[in-house]
């Protein structure tokens, strides 16, 4: 895996990230076992840049990330994003 600075922060994020919509049900069911192995199958890759938010089939992808995570060394950096409901609302 190739990896990119972070801006001056010290951490170099992986060129691929992984996208949490699909770890987050938004297409469909996932089980949790089926997120776990997809997140842990990312960081066995080299890939440490997870891309998540509650918008994430509510809240669904930040929770199965974290399961995934807990007692893995490697840890990940993860960018969440606040989005707003369509429907005319303000974000």
């Amino acid at each position: 895996m190739q990896y990119n600075p972070l801006g001056r922060t010290g951490l170099n994020v992986s060129r691929v990230g992984f996208g949490g919509g699909g770890i987050g049900q938004v297409w469909g069911a996932t089980t949790r076992e089926e997120a776990v192995k997809a997140v842990h199958r990312a960081l066995d890759l080299g890939i440490n840049y997870f891309d998540v938010a509650p918008a994430y089939g509510d809240g669904k992808a930040e929770e199965a990330l974290g399961i995934a995570l807990e007692g893995r060394s490697e840890g990940g950096i993860n960018s969440w994003a606040r989005g707003g409901e369509g429907g005319g609302g303000r974000v």
